[in-house]
């Protein structure tokens, strides 16, 4: 009788140790603090905006249980590919992309702002308006210029090429009247243009926001309160300030 008593104890503690560890291991299999899976967006011009938009939507993912992960690949399907679900979707775009590409959730915190600038040599307006120019030369890839154009009823050429390189090429050839590019991208590719050869005229203030593909609901609404969160709690700065990000 006491044997059987013993045996019974020991059972029930073999039963007891199994339920747990099987709690354990069904813990570790399933909890998505612990996923290891990869989300696919593709990689920005290095800029000090885009090291900054990187460490910050890394640390939001791992913490949501994910790995970024970041690859090569043309700029001017970026868009069309996270909109098909290609790429998972986009680190950081101008306000209202969603509005074309309309399978891409916007995560409502701004990441930074910046301004888009208008370059030109002209002397006979200060300021001027876009339809002072014949022909506006932009970088399609980044739709804040070309949106711009749109939303001013420009109704002069648009000549697009590849880089801000390029464009100035172009301005100094008197190919084009004037340039649009984003003040980040011309301090990142070129750096402070000179005075007495340019005219360098600030024409809207933006901002950047992350996006994420819709077949990823849980994840926007994840994301969406970790932002809003690094927001009030001071992260956010931080990593500007360390990225030395406006």
């Amino acid at each position: 009788m006491k044997k059987y008593k013993h045996d019974s104890v020991i059972i029930k503690l073999v039963s007891m140790i199994s339920n747990r560890l099987l709690f354990i291991f069904a813990f570790v299999f399933t909890s998505p603090l612990l996923s290891t899976e990869s989300l696919i967006f593709n990689r920005p011009a290095d800029t000090a905006q885009s090291r900054y938009v990187i460490a910050l939507i890394s640390q939001a993912y791992q913490q949501s249980g994910y790995q970024l992960s970041l690859v090569d690949f043309p700029r001017e399907r970026a868009l069309t590919a996270a909109n098909t679900g290609e790429l998972d979707g986009q680190l950081a775009r101008v306000i209202d992309i969603e509005k074309t590409y309309n399978n891409l959730l916007r995560v409502p915190t701004a990441l930074f702002s910046f301004q888009l600038l208008l370059i030109h040599k002209k002397t006979q307006c200060d300021p001027c308006q876009i339809n002072d120019f014949n022909k506006i030369s932009i970088v399609p890839t980044y739709p804040a210029a070309n949106n711009f154009l749109e939303q001013h009823g420009f109704l002069g050429e648009i000549v697009e090429v590849i880089s801000i390189k390029s464009q100035l090429t172009l301005l100094n050839q008197e190919l084009t009247g004037a340039i649009l590019v984003l003040d980040f991208h011309l301090q990142a590719e070129v750096g402070t243009l000179p005075a007495n050869r340019y005219k360098v005229q600030p024409v809207n203030n933006t901002s950047s926001y992350h996006y994420i593909h819709n077949s990823h609901p849980e994840l926007h609404q994840r994301i969406s309160s970790l932002l809003k969160q690094y927001e009030s709690n001071g992260t956010l700065n931080a990593l500007k300030a360390k990225h030395q990000v406006k």
